[in-house]
């Protein structure tokens, strides 16, 4: 008999709570409803919070400058474009190993092809230096100084060039360099062209 009152009284307990609890969510539902409806009333009273987003401007971007090259254009620049801090047409820039370098044009002495490369003998210098370009690009951006082509695999500079012989179809050309008297083939497509180069650079030189 107790135990059927204890079970009776705890469900009478927690319908009661329940009914307690509901109450209280009609309360504040109907708190929330006067809360709008008299926020729709009033606006001006009830302010809504601006929340635009501002468009940030990103910084200006960086722009990179490369030393100029011989020609006085960048690369994939027109050649009509002019461009500020030229290169003087005494030094020429070349890229290396260790990234760009300026030679002096004076102090060349000739080129040799090496596969997509070129290998720049020096005056004062025991070895080869290695330019990453090829031969062909090498001479384009000598064309204005006193360099020729000699063959697909040399071009030489008349100022080093002490002489010439022919050779049949062909010619030797003699190029000093560290000292020494180096010969180098001048094939018969170039045989015209380095002897036409070679004497109006004499006469130039004598001239002066």
């Amino acid at each position: 008999m107790n135990e059927q009152l204890r079970q009776q009284l705890a469900a009478e307990w927690m319908w009661k709570s329940v009914e307690s609890g509901m109450e209280q969510l009609l309360n504040e539902k109907a708190a929330l409803e006067r809360a709008l409806a008299e926020a729709l009333q009033n606006p001006a009273q009830n302010p809504v919070q601006n929340t635009s987003v501002q468009n940030i401007q990103a910084p200006p971007p960086q722009i990179s400058r490369q030393t100029p090259l011989q020609s006085g254009t960048m690369p994939g620049v027109d050649e009509a474009t002019p461009t500020q801090n030229a290169v003087p047409a005494s030094d020429v820039v070349f890229k290396t190993a260790k990234g760009l370098q300026n030679f002096p044009i004076a102090a060349m002495c000739y080129f040799e092809a090496k596969g997509k490369c070129s290998l720049l003998f020096a005056e004062g210098e025991e070895k080869p230096r290695v330019v990453f370009h090829a031969l062909a690009e090498v001479e384009q951006r000598l064309a204005e100084s006193h360099f020729v082509r000699c063959s697909r695999f040399h071009l030489v500079s008349l100022a080093y060039c002490k002489g010439w012989r022919h050779s049949l179809k062909e010619a030797i050309a003699f190029i000093t360099f560290g000292g020494k008297e180096h010969e180098i083939t001048v094939t018969r497509t170039n045989k015209v062209a380095f002897i036409r180069r070679w004497e109006e650079y004499i006469r130039t030189k004598g001239a002066t």
